[in-house]
């Protein structure tokens, strides 16, 4: 649901959209696909379901704000994004087919949550059962939106 925003239109600005849903939950049910140029952040009052793929273009990018919980099913291979997480993120593959989770750009978790209430399980040790490939360009392109970042550098003894 995209609450009346036309994302055909956004080029080079961040939309931002609150959603308040009923039932406390809002799932993705159908794959996602984000085009050149389009920024949006989504403010989700309540829990977050991604039962579907979402992919992004290059220059595109979609942060979520979740209160809740992040809950990814198993069909999930490709949940590219931000998330920053009140609550708990689950990715449990129940079916045990063994399939990873793919995430271009991060995960953050607040110190209420907790990563991996649950966790895929992989049956080959050399396969990742999550992978997150950390993308730089969420803190170019959604610095102005999200707020300033303090940065300090310290030296310590070794």
């Amino acid at each position: 649901e995209n609450n009346g925003v036309n994302l055909t239109n956004l080029h080079h600005k961040v939309a931002r959209i609150q959603i308040n849903p009923t039932g406390n939950a809002v799932s993705v049910v159908e794959n996602i696909t984000l085009s050149a140029n389009k920024l949006l952040i989504l403010y989700i009052n309540g829990d977050l379901n991604i039962n579907a793929n979402i992919s992004l273009q290059d220059n595109s990018g979609i942060v979520f704000v979740v209160k809740g919980n992040l809950h990814i099913t198993e069909q999930v291979i490709q949940s590219d994004g931000f998330y920053l997480v009140d609550g708990v993120v689950n990715t449990t593959d129940n079916s045990g087919s063994g399939s990873p989770l793919v995430i271009h750009g991060g995960v953050f978790v607040s110190q209420n949550g907790r990563i991996f209430g649950t966790s895929r399980q992989i049956h080959d040790a050399n396969i990742p059962s999550e992978k997150f490939i950390y993308e730089p360009k969420y803190l170019i392109n959604f610095a102005q939106s999200l707020g300033h970042t303090g940065m300090t550098w310290r030296e310590v003894a070794p």
